[in-house]
């Protein structure tokens, strides 16, 4: 009996191993159909214009807001975000020890705002740089079989996990065609779940990577059946 135990715990233990390295081989495969590792991690500089549209359940339109979002390389990378709202110029200025946030003539580098602006363009830089951010530290890549999206595109699913990740956090699942493109991802957010896809890509003339130029994001039930649009986003390369 004790023998069989440890047989089933180490298929399970290589099973599990297997899931990961698999995950892993396929988000390396799509950096490489994205550009590839070097030309991301050698980007000097990148602009872009995002275009954010949130629709009610009844599809009405609820709000629309244009935001100038810059990554700058270097030894301290920096995320910038711009936008107006109701006449007042807003800044987030983000590194990894310091964030600032202007908004006017008002200037913050520390407090719950500033916080709340450091998650925000921590955020900006995680979504546009998808497929690469896959590869950062601390993240683990978990293959779990193919599916169907749209009952007619057959994808590769990798779950991804984070160090610091609890029973409460949010569930990430990415999703790659046949060609290793990364298509589509879902985010289980409070019993909630939301399926954003790529419809539109774009190529940085500069550094050859292709990143996303138009996303929809939907809420979807239990076997990602769309239940309504909630945001349409435009991305633009400056």
């Amino acid at each position: 009996m004790t023998y069989i135990w440890v047989v089933s715990a180490l298929a399970l233990c290589l099973g599990c191993q297997s899931d990961k390295a698999k995950g892993e081989d396929l988000v390396q495969m799509s950096v490489e159909v994205h550009g590839g590792i070097d030309a991301y991690r050698n980007l000097d500089s990148l602009s872009w214009d995002k275009t954010t549209r949130l629709f009610g359940q009844d599809g009405g339109l609820e709000s629309e807001k244009l935001q100038r979002q810059t990554y700058l390389g270097g030894t301290t990378p920096t995320v910038v975000l711009q936008w107006i709202q109701d006449g007042t110029f807003y800044q987030i200025e983000s590194q990894e020890a310091i964030t600032r946030y202007h908004m006017g003539d008002v200037v913050l580098s520390t407090g719950d705002e500033v916080e709340q602006a450091k998650k925000q363009a921590e955020s900006a830089a995680y979504v546009f740089f998808q497929p690469f951010k896959l590869l950062d530290p601390g993240t683990e890549l978990i293959h779990e079989g193919k599916r169907e999206l749209g009952d007619t595109l057959e994808v590769d699913v990798v779950r991804v996990r984070y160090e610091y990740d609890d029973e409460a956090s949010d569930v990430w699942r990415y999703y790659f065609d046949k060609d290793h493109q990364l298509v589509a991802n879902s985010v289980l957010h409070q019993g909630r779940i939301s399926l954003i896809v790529n419809l539109e890509y774009q190529k940085d003339p500069r550094s050859g990577l292709l990143f996303n130029k138009r996303r929809r994001s939907y809420f979807v039930d239990s076997t990602l059946q769309i239940k309504y649009l909630r945001a349409d986003y435009l991305y633009e390369i400056q």
